[in-house]
């Protein structure tokens, strides 16, 4: 998260030359990073990523052996 925190700062700074380009790629997940590039705070990132991270762990706990 804090990493989220320090690219959204930086880029609230430094726009003209900041490209946040390279983000989506430590975020893996498009969904976050339009919210990003929007200029959402971590807390809304936050809960974007949750919700799908959610749905993920109850289809995985189908196939959990143990």
């Amino acid at each position: 998260m804090t990493g989220v925190e320090i690219a959204a700062q930086i880029e609230k700074l430094y726009k003209a030359t900041f490209t946040s380009d390279k983000v989506n790629r430590l975020l893996v997940n498009q969904k976050v990073f339009d919210a990003f590039r929007m200029g959402s705070d971590a807390g809304a990132l936050r809960q974007i990523w949750t919700s799908d991270l959610d749905g993920f762990k109850a289809i995985r706990r189908k196939y959990l052996l143990y």
